[in-house]
């Protein structure tokens, strides 16, 4: 990403309104953009680009060899001169879009972060797993479905919210200690606070849920959209490389990794700014921690068999 790959031609810009000559440099993956657009392009960082499901990023050094569940390392990634590795939730704000979707369609999620926030901690014994279509991260299998468990009478449609974002932020919680614990015991992660962009930003209630689930502290862009403000960046960065050469887009001629690298690096501590931070409570984490100790870690081993047999019609009438 953030080479130069040619200029606006004369059709190009009659299609599109774009000055012919403008130069166009190489975009990426959403997750790869995103990851500039949050700063995330240093080793040992680490970020959670959330939405419809999650991915968990985090660039590395000496890395050799991914936990189980985890992608990579990918080398030459986001950017030549990296690598990194990711983990990801198949099903996280597409489980609260198909309830709310459901079972409260006359309800906006502001209204349902309300009721939830007078539930205790823990749903009163309600736990919820998130692997509606399946899991990838730590443990990848993608016949796993969706679970409600513990639901009495005693539940209203507040309890049932607070568990699906508890489940959602239980299933990081799995995911990021997995990422931690590396099989080399090479890669220590960094200390700073976790990167957040997406969905999950927009709720403050979800987002300092998840800080204390995960004992992080988590900061929140100025944008919430990091793969386009990662687009501007590798824009801008390569803008600059060019003027440094004092040359058109037209005489093209491929840029080292080392100089995009650090070009990039560069133009995205310019762009990216944290305005919000979010810290764990402690008294929460720690109930947190409880239940994700003593139920939420028992639950995930015991639900995959039911759902194999399920999938394989064992549970067919």
């Amino acid at each position: 990403m953030g080479d130069l790959v040619g200029a606006i031609t004369e059709r190009a810009s009659a299609d599109t309104g774009l000055v012919a000559g403008t130069p166009v440099f190489q975009g990426g993956p959403d997750a790869y953009v995103g990851m500039v657009g949050l700063d995330c392009i240093s080793t040992g960082k680490v970020a959670i680009i959330t939405g419809s499901s999650h991915l968990h990023l985090s660039v590395c050094d000496q890395l050799t060899q991914s936990n189980r569940g985890f992608w990579g390392p990918y080398s030459g990634a986001p950017l030549r001169g990296l690598r990194f590795v990711e983990g990801g939730q198949s099903s996280t704000g597409s489980v609260a879009s198909w309830f709310r979707r459901t079972l409260a369609p006359s309800s906006s999620y502001q209204e349902l972060d309300a009721e939830a926030e007078i539930v205790p901690a823990g749903s009163e014994g309600l736990l919820m797993m998130a692997t509606f279509q399946g899991a990838r991260t730590p443990k990848t299998d993608p016949l796993l479905k969706g679970a409600f468990v513990g639901l009495t009478f005693r539940h209203h449609r507040g309890h049932m919210w607070r568990s699906i974002l508890e489940g959602v932020c239980f299933g990081t919680k799995a995911a990021m200690n997995a990422l931690v614990s590396t099989p080399d015991k090479t890669q220590p992660l960094s200390t700073d606070p976790v990167m957040m962009a997406g969905g999950v930003t927009r709720s403050p209630f979800w987002l300092q849920m998840t800080s204390d689930v995960i004992s992080r502290e988590i900061v929140v862009g100025e944008m919430d959209n990091s793969p386009l403000l990662g687009c501007a960046i590798l824009a801008a960065a390569g803008r600059e490389l060019l003027d440094k050469e004092d040359r058109s887009a037209a005489a093209h001629r491929s840029f080292g990794a080392e100089e995009i690298l650090q070009s990039v690096q560069s133009t995205a501590r310019k762009f990216v700014r944290f305005p919000r931070k979010v810290s764990p409570r402690s008294d929460v984490a720690v109930e947190y921690n409880k239940v994700f100790l003593r139920h939420y870690a028992s639950l995930a081993d015991h639900i995959p068999p039911i759902c194999h047999a399920l999938a394989a019609g064992l549970g067919s009438v």
